[in-house]
């Protein structure tokens, strides 16, 4: 067994994490709209209200982010594997790596959502006077597990991870990768 904190197993790490944050980038170029963005619909005309108006928010929102998680995870679980094929005896390294896993695990959950037709659920909405329908709960449910995940310790896990592989050597733009971030997009947006 070769133990990273060799060149070679090392470079797999940030070789892996940039091939992961690819992948992540272009699927988030690909995805259309943005969790804020609620679209209209015929029905949203009698809507009214402002808590009203934010469920169906949640819901929009809820069903971007399992659209979203649904479409990353095969990068993710990419990563994931590629990493678990790499072993190593570095605490920090494997840190990251059960950082990684820790994201696979909360995407599937995420994903985990049945797709629906948006403008469908708010219709239903309104007909039952404003009683979220089933659809409805489950996303406003998922929107409160997505809102409420803390990644403190993912964070903290992945940024050991990249300081330990620009210690053991691998440029920083390319150990700066494993943590899977896109430059430019923030958890906020």
């Amino acid at each position: 067994m070769r133990l990273a904190g060799f060149e070679g197993d090392t470079r797999a790490f940030a070789d892996i994490g940039v091939r992961a944050t690819a992948a992540i980038d272009a699927v988030t170029a690909a995805t259309e709209g943005r969790p804020g963005a609620t679209p209209t619909c015929p029905t949203s005309r009698r809507v009214h209200g402002r808590a009203r108006k934010r469920a169906i928010g949640m819901v929009y929102a809820a069903h971007w982010i399992a659209r979203y998680s649904r479409a990353t995870l095969p990068a993710i679980t990419q990563a994931v594997d590629e990493l678990n094929a790499v072993h190593t005896s570095d605490q920090a390294l494997r840190a990251g790596r059960t950082a990684w896993r820790r994201v696979q695990r909360a995407y599937t959950r995420f994903g985990s959502l049945a797709p629906v037709r948006f403008c469908s659920v708010v219709r239903d909405y309104v007909r039952a006077d404003f009683h979220p329908p089933r659809a409805m709960r489950r996303a406003t449910r998922l929107y409160g597990r997505a809102m409420g995940w803390d990644t403190t310790d993912i964070d903290a896990r992945l940024a050991g991870a990249v300081e330990r592989l620009i210690e053991l050597g691998v440029p920083p733009a390319d150990a700066d990768a494993f943590d899977g971030e896109i430059d430019g997009v923030s958890d906020a947006e």
